[in-house]
């Protein structure tokens, strides 16, 4: 990966192009995203429905509105009244939009006004969100369901409970008994199953000591193969036959689950069928299947209308998105010759979200992709001391064969950085 990173200074970044801004906690992410789209609305005359910023969570969305919607405010108090209690960065991004309007002064304040007085048409979104209104908004050109119901997160959560307890009744409550009391001797508990169940559901491979499980037809195949097993169990030694059986029992685990997850995915799809329904996961598979065939047939309705709807796009959290997603947003914006300007926000070092499919790989494939790489090197949050100490924690080193998994760079504490004047 190529880690031609530049240090990134908010007034100064070329609004154009794709863009990866690796910011670590706590180095004013959101003021700069905020600041940024201000910048897009005083120097390239976009509208505030014309940028489109995505981000992970309710919360997040939330106050990245709140923190727009008071540099507009700022913006207009600075352009009306002169105002000098203002935030310090939208006062310079005012001053310099003034500057270069000279031949029309009011233009910066009709720009901030409108998009003030069209404030509720903000496109600020989690991911689900935005793939959500989208498809709504556009039903027809993407080929979806119309008035689909849409399944909250903790209603689905329930409908996979009721799905895993009958097959679990079904498949393992009907096991001989012989087999069953072995299982649950060497920790085979509903818990263990239940988890990978829920890894499968999630996009994960059920695997056995990293490697894709046995295939069996049924679990009469399996059963037969237990038993198999059971008689080559060691009996040279106790701890050999322990070992034996405690192996045995924890591939058949993952075994079990396979068929379990089979039988629960295919009921739960029933079930989305037979009631119209769709989860926050089916909009974003569905959204990138409309994408990709687009591509593929080289005639992009959607695409082209999500083109030209936006103008500019803010990715947050960049580093737990998945490859849908991934593919959503590059297959779209990312493109050369689109003429968008393209912001990729993010953090590999706080790539959390493995269980829900994101990955890291697509942060590092556009890290390669991008036109331009930057990277905030200033931490406002945490004290000096702390900070030092965990630069020092992620440096590479070139013992035992370690490497720089992150390439972190590192960041200095702001107090820091104003008294030695840098």
């Amino acid at each position: 990966m190529n880690r031609d990173l530049k240090e990134f200074d908010v007034f100064e970044v070329p609004l154009e192009g794709t863009n990866l801004i690796e910011a670590s906690a706590g180095t004013g992410k959101t003021h700069s995203v905020a600041m940024l789209a201000l910048r897009l609305i005083l120097e390239q005359r976009m509208s505030i429905d014309q940028i489109l910023m995505v981000t992970f969570t309710i919360d997040a969305a939330a106050e990245m509105k709140v923190r727009l919607r008071a540099f507009l405010r700022d913006a207009e108090r600075r352009l009306r009244y002169q105002a000098n209690d203002v935030d310090a960065g939208v006062k310079r991004v005012v001053d310099e939009a003034l500057g270069h309007a000279q031949d029309d002064a009011g233009v910066p304040l009709r720009l901030v006004e409108d998009a003030q007085l069209d404030f509720d048409k903000a496109s600020v979104y989690t991911i689900h969100g935005f793939c959500a209104r989208m498809l709504a908004e556009y039903a027809f050109e993407s080929k979806q369901v119309f008035r689909a119901a849409t399944v909250e997160p903790d209603a689905w959560n329930m409908l996979i409970d009721d799905a895993f307890y009958a097959a679990w009744r079904e498949q393992i409550t009907t096991l001989p008994g012989d087999i069953l009391k072995l299982m649950f001797d060497e920790g085979f508990t509903m818990k263990r199953v239940r988890d990978l169940v829920q890894g499968g559901l999630n996009g994960q491979v059920i695997l056995v000591d990293g490697v894709v499980i046995p295939k069996f037809s049924s679990i009469s195949d399996w059963i037969d193969w237990f038993r198999k097993q059971i008689g080559l169990i060691p009996t040279n030694t106790k701890t050999a036959a322990s070992e034996f059986r405690e192996s045995l029992v924890s591939i058949s685990v993952n075994i079990l689950a396979h068929f379990l997850h089979r039988q629960i995915a295919s009921a739960l799809d029933k079930r989305k069928q037979q009631d119209g329904m769709v989860t926050f996961d089916d909009m974003i598979q569905g959204m990138r299947d409309v994408i990709s065939a687009e591509k593929e047939l080289e005639q992009g309705v959607l695409t082209h209308l999500l083109r030209e709807r936006f103008r500019a796009v803010f990715i947050d959290e960049f580093q737990d998105t998945d490859p849908l997603q991934f593919e959503i947003f590059s297959g779209v914006f990312g493109q050369p010759g689109t003429g968008h300007v393209v912001f990729y926000i993010g953090d590999p070092k706080q790539s959390i979200y493995g269980f829900r499919r994101a990955d890291l790989n697509n942060y590092f494939h556009a890290s390669d992709s991008v036109a331009h790489k930057w990277f905030m090197p200033k931490n406002y949050r945490s004290t000096a001391r702390y900070i030092a100490a965990m630069n020092e924690y992620f440096q590479p080193t070139l013992e035992e064969g370690t490497f720089n998994l992150f390439h972190h760079e590192k960041i200095i504490s702001a107090a820091v950085q104003e008294r030695l004047g840098i």
